[in-house]
């Protein structure tokens, strides 16, 4: 597997933006909170300001102790650095993070030879996504890393619709945006990881991939957001 490159950051003072979802604003707030967490990268302090009440929490185990995030640069007023495949290496040491992924939406048509085309939404994932989110297949199973190129999950309501819940999907040739994959199982009912996707695939984390992708964690256990009015 190809080392992934380590971008070299600006140093003390970069900030962290997060939707920590689950988080309600308080009665009266009219401004986002503010967290604080020790990350244990480079920067003693990395700071998260949370959009209160901005997302709902996940219909995942433990949903409220997932968080998004995406890293600024005060002395540019705040503007993203675009996060790549290859910086999640610089977060996956964060003492207060269980677990760290990547993901990007995608649009895109999903053609079964037998049910036709059918427009979708679509995730690409890397693989410790699903299992920060403690959701797994309840039909088939998650690819394997080197099914990265090939391997497809579908969600319930696709499933039940598009393909009449046919048992017998598994293993069935289907094209994504004309790319050959196969089917290899199938996400719970109400899945929908990160907006209302129908569609994941893994990411080829073997590839020169260069496009931005989001950044999704699980906060370890003890560790918290000490959140603050502003």
């Amino acid at each position: 597997m190809r080392a992934l490159r380590h971008r070299s950051w600006p140093g003390i003072g970069l900030a962290f933006r997060l939707a920590f979802r689950g988080l309600v604003r308080a009665p009266g707030t009219s401004f986002p909170a503010v967290g604080v967490l020790t990350l244990g990268l480079a920067a003693p302090v990395i700071f998260f300001s949370i959009l209160a009440g901005a997302l709902r929490p996940l219909p995942v185990p433990g949903g409220t102790r997932v968080i998004r995030m995406e890293v600024t640069q005060p002395a540019t007023g705040g503007v993203p650095v675009p996060m790549m495949l290859r910086d999640l290496e610089e977060l996956r040491g964060a003492g207060s993070l269980e677990s760290v992924g990547a993901f990007r939406i995608v649009a895109g048509t999903l053609v079964d030879p037998q049910m036709g085309a059918s427009r979708i939404s679509a995730a690409f994932l890397t693989p410790e996504v699903l299992p920060l989110l403690r959701t797994g297949p309840v039909l088939g199973r998650i690819p394997l890393p080197e099914e990265a190129e090939v391997g497809l999950l579908l969600g319930f309501e696709l499933w039940k619709g598009t393909f009449e819940g046919d048992p017998d999907v598994l293993g069935r040739p289907v094209s994504l945006n004309g790319e050959a994959r196969v089917i290899t199982g199938v996400l719970p009912d109400g899945f929908g990881f990160p907006l209302h996707q129908n569609v994941w695939v893994l990411f080829d984390v073997d590839s020169a991939d260069e496009d931005p992708v989001e950044i999704v964690g699980r906060l370890a256990a003890g560790a918290s957001l000490k959140a603050a009015s502003v």
